[in-house]
C-alpha cells in the first residue's frame, strides 16, 4: 500500500512537471511565435511570412532562441571602446586591460565580515604610473557591472581608469569567458592584458601577460615591478609590444624574469664601467668576463621527479578502480541484509589505508598529521550526524529509483574524478575521457 501511494505520487509529480513545462512551451510559442506589428497595428513582413501559419510560429520562437543565446554568449557590442582621441586631446600611445580580481583586488569572506575585497599593496602607485599619459588603462573584468562599478570607484578616487568593461563585455565559450582585443577598437601592436587566467585571454595569447594569481598576501609587491616594466616598455617606444609580452609569457613568473634581467643588466653595467677605468691595454675589444659561462642560466624551468613521487603519482587511476570496487562490494553487502559485514569491511578499508596515509604524511617534508586527523574526525561525525536524516529520507523512495541514482551518480564520478598528477610520465590530462584520449 506505502509503495503504491509513492508511485502516485511520483507520477502526479511528473504530470505536473510536464503540465508546467508544456503551458510555458505553449505560451513561448504564442508571445515568441507571433509577427511584429508596428505602431498602428499592421504586421510587419518578416523572412517567414509566407510560411503556413504553424511553421511561421514555430520557425520565429527557434529564432528567438537563438537571438536570446547570441546575446549570452557575445559581447555586448561590436567594438567595446570609443574611437580613440584626436587632436586638441591627447590619446595615450598604449592601451593597458587589467583584471580587477587576482590582479588588484582578492575577494575574501568570512563569518563576521561577509565578502570583503582587499586591496594589493603598492596598487595607488601602479595606477598613477600606468595612467595617463602613458597608458589608457582599462579595466575589463569577469563581474558584473553591479559589483564591480563601486569597487572600482573606491579603488581608483583620482579617476586613472579611463574605461572599464565588465562581464557583459566577455565572450563566452564552453564554461570560459573570454576577453577579446580584437573588439576594443585599438591597434593591437599596442594593446597590453594583463590577467592571471590564461584562458581569459586565448583568443589573444601574444598581447596577454599572465601572472600568477593574488591570494592576498600583504608582503607581496608585484605591482610595483609590474608597473617599473611596463614603464620601461612604453618610455622606450616599443612599436609592437607583442614581442615583449609573448617573450616573457614564456617565464612561469614573468615579474621575477624582469627582475632577473634587471639584475644582470645592472651587473653587466657595473662591469662594463670598471672595464673602462682600467688601461685599455689590458682588454681587447673581444673581452668575455671569466664568469660569463658560470653566470649562464640553461633550463631553468626544469623540475626533477625522485622515484617514489613518480610511483605515487601514477597509480592515480588504479586508486580510484579499487575506490570504485570497494564502494560495489559494500554496496552489494548492505543490499543483501549483511549491514555488519558491511560495515567491518568499511573500517577495516579505512584503518589500513589512513594507516598507511598517515606513514606518508609523516615522510613528508610538509606534512600536517593533526590537520589530517582533525578532517577525519569532522567528517566521520558529519557522516554519523546526517545518516538518520538519509535514512528517513530514502524510505520513501523506491529501490528501482535508488539502484538508478547510484549507479548514475557512480558513473558521474568516474567521469569527472580528477585524474591529473603532477608526475614526468604522466600527461595533464584531467578526466577520464582526456585520460583516454592522452
Amino acid at each position: 500500500m506505502k509503495r503504491e501511494k509513492n508511485v502516485r505520487r511520483m507520477q502526479y509529480t511528473l504530470y505536473g512537471m510536464i503540465a508546467v513545462f508544456g503551458g510555458f512551451s505553449v505560451y513561448a510559442l504564442l508571445t515568441w511565435g507571433q509577427p511584429k506589428t508596428d505602431e498602428e497595428g499592421n504586421v510587419i513582413e518578416d523572412k517567414f511570412s509566407n510560411l503556413p501559419k504553424v511553421q511561421q510560429y514555430f520557425l520565429r520562437t527557434l529564432d528567438t532562441i537563438k537571438n536570446y543565446n547570441e546575446i549570452l554568449r557575445e559581447p555586448s557590442r561590436e567594438l567595446l571602446l570609443p574611437p580613440p582621441l584626436e587632436h586638441p586631446y591627447v590619446q595615450p600611445p598604449y592601451t593597458l586591460v587589467v583584471e580587477m580580481n587576482g590582479v588588484l583586488l582578492n575577494p575574501e569572506w568570512t563569518y563576521k565580515t561577509g565578502w570583503r575585497f582587499k586591496k594589493r599593496a603598492f596598487i595607488d602607485y601602479f595606477l598613477q604610473q600606468c595612467g595617463p599619459p602613458l597608458f589608457e588603462l582599462v579595466i575589463f573584468t569577469e563581474e558584473t557591472g553591479f559589483t564591480a562599478f563601486p569597487l572600482i570607484d573606491n579603488m581608483d578616487p583620482n579617476g586613472f581608469v579611463m574605461h572599464r568593461l565588465f562581464r557583459d563585455s566577455t565572450r563566452y565559450e564552453k564554461g570560459v569567458r573570454i576577453k577579446d582585443l580584437n573588439c576594443l577598437n585599438r591597434d593591437l601592436r599596442r594593446v597590453i592584458h594583463v590577467d592571471w587566467n590564461r584562458n581569459a585571454c586565448k583568443l589573444n595569447p601574444d598581447n596577454c601577460l599572465i601572472l600568477k594569481k593574488w591570494e592576498g598576501d600583504s608582503s607581496d609587491k608585484s605591482l610595483y615591478d609590474l608597473a617599473q616594466f611596463l614603464r620601461t616598455l612604453a618610455i622606450q617606444g616599443v612599436d609592437d609590444v607583442r614581442e615583449v609580452v609573448s617573450h616573457y609569457s614564456k617565464f612561469d613568473d614573468p615579474i621575477e624574469a624582469f627582475r632577473d634581467y634587471q639584475r644582470r643588466l645592472q651587473e653587466h653595467e657595473e662591469q662594463k664601467l670598471a672595464s673602462a677605468k682600467q688601461p685599455s691595454s689590458l682588454y681587447a675589444d673581444n673581452y668575455v668576463p671569466s664568469t660569463f659561462l658560470k653566470d649562464l642560466r640553461k633550463n631553468v624551468n626544469i623540475h626533477y621527479y625522485s622515484l617514489k613521487e613518480i610511483i605515487i603519482n601514477s597509480v592515480v587511476i588504479t586508486q580510484e578502480i579499487c575506490s570504485i570496487v570497494i564502494f560495489i562490494v559494500v554496496f552489494i553487502l548492505l543490499n543483501g541484509g549483511n549491514p555488519s559485514t558491511a560495515v567491518f569491511v568499511c573500517v577495516f578499508i579505512a584503518f589500513v589505508t589512513f594507516l598507511l596515509y598517515i606513514a606518508l604524511m609523516l615522510q613528508s617534508k610538509h606534512s600536517n598529521v593533526f590537520v589530517e586527523l582533525k578532517n577525519v574526525i569532522i567528517f566521520l561525525f558529519g557522516g554519523f550526524t546526517v545518516s538518520p536524516v538519509l535514512k528517513t529520507l530514502t524510505e520513501t523512495i523506491s529501490a528501482d529509483t535508488i539502484y538508478a541514482m547510484v549507479t548514475l551518480m557512480m558513473l558521474i564520478h568516474l567521469i569527472f574524478y580528477d585524474y591529473g598528477a603532477k608526475a614526468a610520465i604522466l600527461l595533464n590530462c584531467r578526466h577520464l575521457i582526456t585520460l583516454l584520449r592522452c
